[in-house]
């Protein structure tokens, strides 16, 4: 039964907002204007301490994103993590379609808030939490990758919430387009605290 003293959210808090949003799209304006679009965001994690990301993963992640670029006639705009390893070379090796890649420890200023503000549709992997909700706090389609191995059960129950809000779809090789509300719980949880607790 639901208590009066707890708050029942869907995903992680986070620092994405309309404001960090808008300013890394004045930031790297025009820096991506070579690329055909639709622009399609690949937010890649990679393994945990339980779950690896394997490089078969990896190569049907850009076999797949590719796949969904084509078949829209845009690009992908790709950003790697520390814990991509070397999961990040088969995963370049499948992509097959037109790119602007960031992989982990590249000189220059990360992009990874930009992907996220001018992206017509964002993939991620299904391995945090964190990248998932951040993904959802854009207006438009996000799409999950988490084959069978990736997720733990944790995780796998966000995805499904997310699914089911409409936040979210499990990948696909069609790019499909839809619009849902930004996911902020930080903003609500701090809303509930004002509410309950006074300013």
């Amino acid at each position: 039964a639901a208590r009066p003293n707890l708050i029942a959210v869907t995903g992680a808090p986070h620092r994405v907002n309309e404001a960090k949003l808008a300013q890394a799209a004045a930031d790297w304006k025009g820096r991506f204007d070579h690329l055909p679009r639709p622009w399609i965001a690949v937010i890649v994690g990679g393994s945990s301490k339980r779950r690896t990301f394997t490089a078969d993963m990896a190569g049907r992640l850009g076999r797949t994103v590719s796949a969904m670029a084509a078949a829209a006639g845009g690009s992908l705009l790709i950003t790697t993590s520390r814990r991509t390893g070397e999961a990040e070379g088969p995963l370049f090796d499948a992509v097959s379609v037109p790119h602007f890649a960031f992989r982990w420890g590249d000189a220059g200023d990360n992009p990874y808030f930009a992907f996220l503000a001018m992206a017509d549709a964002v993939v991620v992997t299904g391995d945090s939490a964190s990248m998932a909700s951040e993904a959802c706090a854009t207006t438009g389609p996000v799409y999950i990758y988490a084959p069978p191995g990736l997720a733990p059960l944790k995780l796998s129950k966000l995805h499904a919430e997310l699914y089911e809000g409409g936040y979210a779809r499990p990948l696909a090789e069609r790019l499909e387009t839809w619009t849902h509300p930004p996911l902020n719980i930080a903003v609500e949880i701090a809303r509930e605290i004002r509410h309950r607790f006074g300013p």
